[in-house]
């Protein structure tokens, strides 16, 4: 299985590297969006382009929490993300070894 994925602005480009090394789709935030764009912004953006957002902050959590991960069927609720829980430097070695979950 493949995902396209959406790079927030503070995800090291790292964390995309390893992502295209497994064949996956990889949008960078600074190609599509200014920086210091709001989070509902970049959450709308990976929903459009269907894609999976990649996070590093806790302001993505938060925005889960408040505006889709419920019951109710909110305007994110469709929203996937991956979050890494772990400073930028780890970011990239956390996504190892993907073998096991990209299948290749």
């Amino acid at each position: 299985m493949r995902i396209r994925a959406l790079l927030d602005a503070g995800v090291p480009d790292s964390v995309g590297a390893v992502l295209e090394e497994h064949g996956h789709m990889v949008i960078y935030h600074r190609n599509v969006l200014p920086e210091k764009t709001p989070d509902v912004v970049v959450a709308a953006t990976a929903l459009e382009n269907e894609a999976v957002l990649v996070a590093i902050d806790n302001d993505m959590k938060q925005l889960a929490q408040r505006y889709g991960m419920t019951a109710r069927g909110d305007k994110f609720a469709r929203l996937s993300i991956i979050r890494l829980c772990c400073n930028e430097t780890m970011a990239a070695q956390r996504l190892l070894p993907c073998d096991d979950v990209c299948g290749t």
